[in-house]
């Protein structure tokens, strides 16, 4: 018994040893920050996407689709770095306090996993909405499925529900000792191997798809007025190529952008794994600093999509958020709401697309 508890003792040092080295809080006082930033910053470029009315209703549903799991997956290792903060506060008092049940650990991994696995199989459905929207760019503006598109952003989440759940059953079901340091590699319960080997051919094709329809929209760009005489024809053939560009050429940039980061995390990972390190502190030190990868992709990938799109970094600055945060109001952006209210249209879209109709014929 006596020597059970001074293995739980040494247990309980070695996790304050660790948890408590500043160069640990140093990484994790990084990842809430950026974590805060790049959810405030996501939540508001989600709903400036919902907002832009260039872009096809069934591709903003995925886009947005996408957005929520970058929030999803920040959020929940912000939460993650917050509990292991407050836990090295309140272990001043008692250093058992940082040991972490094994079951505890795992269920954590698997679920901080998952919202990177679906964003990767949602950029794989962006990527086939574009080409359908490439192949029949004709008529592609004028039918909305909405609740489709909304379905195709929920299987994912289905999919990785029916692998997850039996991970975690497994965890459960394992055994429950308490860890000095939590992490995916001390709880065991995700294999990196089998996500690499289809996450990174999977965004790598996605890369190139986009690529390519990126490449067929720019090159048919210029052959829209010979494919049609109708002018009515000719308005949505080319905003809907002028969309396809704009919106392949954002996602193409970003589908690059995430594949960089999520090679760069789990090659600091595989290296962590074969490095065979024997100092705890160390091993947890490069652990966390892996794990700032996301929370980093999570604010470039609201700067590329504002740099790609003016319509939507317009909508980002004028945001009431951002000008409460940036302390400033913009006058135009107070006095559209103003007059939006009081003066009512002329006529609704469909008279106007018949004038059009009409001018055109």
């Amino acid at each position: 018994m006596s020597q059970i508890t001074e293995n739980i003792s040494e247990q309980c040092l070695l996790a304050q040893e660790t948890t408590g080295n500043w160069r640990i809080v140093t990484v994790l006082i990084l990842v809430v920050i950026l974590d805060i930033s790049s959810v405030f910053l996501l939540g508001i470029y989600g709903h400036c996407c919902l907002a832009n009315k260039a872009l096809h209703p069934n591709l903003k549903a995925l886009i947005f689709s996408l957005t929520l799991c970058f929030v999803i997956r920040n959020t929940l290792t912000l939460i993650r770095a917050a509990r292991m903060l407050i836990a090295g506060i309140i272990s001043q008092q008692n250093p058992c306090y940082l040991l972490t049940p094994r079951t505890i650990c795992g269920i954590e991994s698997l679920i901080n996993a998952t919202p990177v696995e679906v964003a990767c199989w949602t950029f794989c459905i962006i990527s086939i909405e574009r080409t359908i929207a490439t192949f029949f760019y004709k008529n592609y503006e004028r039918y909305k499925f909405i609740s489709f598109a909304v379905i195709c952003s929920l299987i994912p989440w289905a999919f990785q529900a029916f692998h997850v759940i039996p991970s975690i059953i497994r965890v459960i079901t394992g055994e429950n000792d308490a860890i000095p340091y939590c992490s995916s590699i001390s709880s065991k319960a995700i294999d990196i191997f089998v996500t690499l080997g289809y996450i990174v051919p999977m965004a790598i094709v996605d890369v190139i798809l986009s690529a390519i329809i990126l490449f067929v929209n720019i090159r048919a760009k210029k052959y829209v007025l010979l494919e049609s005489n109708n002018g009515a024809n000719y308005l949505t053939a080319k905003f809907q190529r002028l969309e396809n560009i704009e919106a392949t050429r954002s996602i193409t940039v970003h589908c690059i952008t995430f594949l960089v980061f999520y090679i760069v995390n789990v090659y600091i990972v595989v290296f962590i794994q074969n490095a065979n390190l024997t100092s705890l502190p160390t091993f947890a030190l490069l652990k966390e600093a892996s794990g700032l990868t996301f929370p980093i992709h999570g604010n470039i990938h609201v700067i590329i999509g504002l740099a790609l799109s003016s319509k939507t970094r317009q909508k980002f600055i004028n945001h009431p958020l951002i000008q409460i945060v940036s302390c400033r109001r913009n006058k135009s952006y107070k006095n559209s709401i103003r007059y939006s209210r009081r003066i009512a249209p002329l006529a609704d879209q469909n008279d106007y697309f018949n004038a059009y109709r009409k001018q055109w014929t």
